[in-house]
């Protein structure tokens, strides 16, 4: 079945406020379980990263692990990269073509 693009637009605002506003609503009751809201599209891959990677992204930033941004170990993503306090995730983004790069802190509160 074809939707229109205000369908599909719809659709992935739907899938965004889910991501940002709950937890463990389970997606799967939605649309009868076509998408999940932690694989859609628009959701970025998060990874975790090796320590050696930490030491030179944090050496070219000019900063300290402290200073990165932090995600908490239960968030969605981390959880699905089965990240643990102290982990550092790099999270790939592509805005209009262009690939970016965000950094976080795993910490448990």
């Amino acid at each position: 079945m074809a939707l229109s693009p205000i369908a599909n637009m719809y659709i992935n605002l739907c899938y965004l406020y889910l991501l940002y506003t709950t937890d463990n609503v389970s997606t799967s009751l939605l649309l009868g379980g076509l998408l999940s809201k932690r694989e859609h599209d628009l959701v970025p891959t998060h990874r975790i990263m090796s320590r050696n990677e930490v030491n030179e992204v944090l050496a070219a930033l000019g900063v300290t692990l402290g200073n990165l941004p932090k995600i908490l170990v239960n968030d969605p993503q981390a959880k699905k990269a089965q990240a643990k306090a102290g982990d550092v995730l790099e999270i790939d983004r592509e805005d209009f073509g262009k690939g970016y790069k965000y950094y976080r802190y795993v910490v448990d509160r």
